[in-house]
């Protein structure tokens, strides 16, 4: 999901938006199986048009992280996804803490 999607087309920013709360709820229902609950906001939604989503994204990814004792995930809401070379470092970054994620829970 992270490779399909470039800072200049609107409409795979959009899907990735969408392949990326599914993503979500299936690492929160993997980890739910344990006994374990997870936060889950909406995450299909632009960020541009819900200003908690950066903030409510990362605390979904705080829960998840103490959920499977990682430590050392960056913070993601501290990104300007307006700017062309922050969302890529932001891109890449949540690509490689949802690669570690989906490696602690067994999902591929």
């Amino acid at each position: 999901m992270f490779q399909d999607s470039s800072f200049d087309d609107d409409d795979s920013w959009l899907e990735f938006l969408l392949s990326h709360e599914l993503t979500h709820q299936a690492i929160s229902t993997k980890i739910e199986t344990h006994g374990i609950p997870v936060l889950n906001y909406p995450l299909g939604a632009d960020p541009d048009d819900d200003a908690d989503w950066l903030l409510n994204h990362q605390q979904i990814h705080q829960v998840v992280q103490n959920a499977l004792n990682m430590t050392g995930i960056p913070d993601l809401s501290d990104v300007d996804l307006n700017d062309e070379q922050g969302w890529s470092d932001w891109m890449r970054t949540h690509a490689t803490v949802h690669q570690l994620i989906n490696l602690a829970i067994g999902l591929t």
